[in-house]
């Protein structure tokens, strides 16, 4: 298993996956299930990124059951979630990450809960549920400061403004665009910085 998850971290999701497969399999023999949950989310999110959406839904879907690691169990939800999103099922995403935030929320793990609050922000704005988009988006940028992530910070305030835009709200989304912008230039997030402006 570490052997797979430091192949990914370099990049090298072919020889990660041949690891991970392999340790799946031992997983699945010995009935380690903690392990097997791990395993199956590593799997999952080498899938995600390489757009096998199907396998990484199933494969998110076991590890969470199986997960006896709550923290863990939030994260899987989370990425699940956002393969709904990557598929323009935001009714699907959001109880997903509803569900996480729950978990999150319990286990104390500040970094998630704000990604996942950013993240929920955005499926609802894409459903048209502004007000409630702006509520995550506000959430999600109070946590960021709180916690000193700066990268969060300026993405809630990139979120608050196109959906302030979408409202025809021009006067208030320009100031916060121009916040993110400029937290991006400082952080020389240029992805940021275009969406930004």
């Amino acid at each position: 298993h570490y052997i797979g998850t430091t192949h990914a971290m370099k990049g090298e999701l072919a020889q990660a996956m041949v690891h991970l497969q392999r340790a799946e399999e031992l997983a699945r023999r010995t009935e380690h299930t903690d392990v097997l949950a791990g395993v199956l989310g590593d799997q999952a999110s080498i899938r995600f990124l390489t757009g096998d959406l199907d396998q990484a839904a199933r494969q998110y879907r076991e590890a969470s059951s199986l997960s006896t690691d709550p923290r863990r169990r939030g994260w899987y939800l989370s990425n699940l979630a956002s393969i709904s999103v990557t598929r323009e099922r935001y009714e699907e995403a959001v109880p997903r990450y509803e569900e996480a935030l729950g978990i999150l929320r319990e286990t104390g793990d500040r970094r998630s809960e704000g990604m996942v609050l950013l993240s929920m922000g955005m499926a609802r704005c894409a459903m048209g549920e502004v007000d409630r988009c702006l509520a995550d988006s506000d959430a999600a940028l109070s946590h960021a400061e709180e916690y000193d992530q700066p990268l969060d910070a300026a993405r809630a305030l990139e979120v608050k403004g196109h959906a302030l835009i979408d409202e025809d709200r021009l006067d208030e989304a320009e100031p916060l665009l121009r916040d993110a912008t400029a937290r991006a230039d400082e952080l020389g997030y240029f992805e940021l910085q275009e969406w930004a402006r």
